[in-house]
């Protein structure tokens, strides 16, 4: 439902009480699966992405990384993954 590949560790203890669980999830993924929830979900990606550029200098790190030995194809999974969360974790808060 919220497009990404890991269940969050918050999630994974709430579903500790299954009962609980089922009931807040049935009531919950309708909304997840809304144009409004993923809007809403990048938006708050977005206002991150722009209070940080604010707050810090954010250098890349692919010439550090190529210094270190990793090769462009390892850099591009990193990058992957690095974009995968910043996908998700707007849904999971």
């Amino acid at each position: 439902t919220l497009g990404v590949p890991w269940v969050g560790v918050i999630t994974q203890a709430v579903a500790h009480y299954r009962p609980f669980f089922v009931e807040a999830w049935r009531r919950f993924a309708p909304s997840a699966k809304t144009h409004f929830f993923e809007r809403a979900s990048d938006d708050i990606r977005i206002r991150s992405w722009e209070l940080i550029a604010q707050s810090f200098v954010i250098e890349g790190q692919t010439g550090r990384l190529q210094e270190m030995g990793y090769s462009v194809r390892e850099i591009d999974q990193i990058r992957a993954v690095l974009d995968i969360f910043d996908y998700g974790n707007p849904k999971y808060l």
